[in-house]
């Protein structure tokens, strides 16, 4: 009895995994495009404003409880796997600012003036 219970776990964790899966991918398609050049400079693009967007409106939703943020990366890489985590930067590769740089600049300048 224990083994079966054990097996009807396993096949039930596996199918839920799967459907989280398959979710996650339906949910944001843009994560499993191929990879080329152009579609990385695409991605990029289409990612720094996506970027700066989701910083500024985390921030004002949870506005009241944040004394201090920290940042995932500085620069954006060149190397990483998946590919989109070379974007996640506040600087481009090159090194210059990006919108989400300055989204965070004005959240820290109004987090010391509190």
């Amino acid at each position: 009895m224990i083994e079966y219970s054990k097996t009807v776990l396993i096949v039930i964790i596996s199918v839920l995994a799967v459907l989280n899966l398959a979710l996650f991918v339906i949910a944001y398609p843009e994560m499993y495009q191929p990879t080329s050049p152009t579609l990385a400079r695409d991605f990029s693009a289409y990612y720094e404003a996506g970027q700066a967007e989701y910083l500024g409106s985390v921030y004002s939703t949870f506005e009241p409880l944040v004394d201090k943020m920290f940042i995932y990366e500085l620069r954006d890489g060149r190397w990483a796997s998946p590919e989109k985590e070379n974007y996640f930067g506040l600087l481009t590769l090159e090194g210059t600012e990006k919108e989400a740089y300055f989204v965070i600049w004005n959240i820290s300048r109004n987090i010391e003036n509190e």
